[in-house]
């Protein structure tokens, strides 16, 4: 069968269907993210599971998933590794968990840092300036978009950041620097924001999926309920091959 071609690319027809995952999942330290994104190890669509552990964290999800994989993530350098092998080979993974994007920001400011105090021997390599910033936004952003693309299902994880204004009004959204914060979000098709509850008999866990006065969220596929209890990568992966539930937000 030809392709239908648009000049020289591919024309596509517009549907409903969605293939992957392609999320980020961001919350406080310690509620779970890591756990939560290993649990698609349970799920068949999504398994098996490569963890790109930057935080050094998989111990929690290699406890309750130990079929999952993990590489640690010393440099820039080894991401970029990582992104080629999973491009360019038939690795055999469905799912690949970056752990976390706010500690992959740090590691490019630090490296950028660090390059500019081995070029100028009056600067301290802990010295960071306005222009290093700069690049590793570009470079974080740069990352972000080539491992949303990959043909698989690809979940970055990342702390919160909560402040208040000059009235006292709470805002919550992912923790990283400067203009990353609005538009890291823009380039996945859902953002959930992972909290805790803690009761008199025990700690429950909630996934909010769609935006609200105070926290940052949003599912642009419209599938998911406003809040999911107790989430696990099984329930996300119904809801995400689920009908829409109205008109699918831009």
């Amino acid at each position: 069968m030809s392709e239908t071609r648009f000049g020289k690319l591919p024309l596509n027809d517009l549907n409903d269907d969605v293939e992957y995952l392609k999320t980020l999942i961001y919350g406080p330290s310690g509620a779970g993210k890591t756990v939560l994104a290993g649990s698609a190890q349970d799920v068949v669509g999504m398994s098996p599971v490569l963890f790109l552990d930057i935080e050094g964290g998989t111990e929690s999800a290699g406890h309750f998933y130990p079929g999952s994989k993990f590489v640690t993530i010393e440099t820039t350098a080894d991401m970029t590794e990582a992104y080629r092998t999973l491009k360019l080979t038939d690795h055999g993974f469905k799912t690949v968990v970056i752990d976390s994007l706010t500690e992959l920001h740090m590691l490019y400011v630090h490296e950028i840092a660090a390059k500019g105090a081995k070029e100028d021997s009056d600067r301290d390599e802990d010295e960071i300036y306005q222009g290093d910033w700069g690049k590793a936004r570009t470079k974080t952003l740069r990352l972000i978009r080539r491992f949303r693309n990959l043909d698989m299902n690809v979940i970055f994880t990342g702390l919160d950041d909560v402040s208040r204004d000059n009235k006292g009004r709470r805002t919550t959204t992912l923790l990283i620097a400067g203009k990353l914060q609005q538009e890291v979000p823009g380039m996945f098709q859902t953002v959930f924001y992972l909290y805790t509850k803690e009761t008199k008999d025990e700690v429950k866990r909630y996934l909010l999926t769609r935006r609200t006065d105070t926290v940052m969220a949003k599912d642009r596929t419209n599938r998911f309920p406003a809040v999911l209890e107790n989430p696990t990568m099984a329930k996300i992966w119904d809801a995400l091959k689920s009908e829409p539930k109205g008109e699918v937000a831009g």
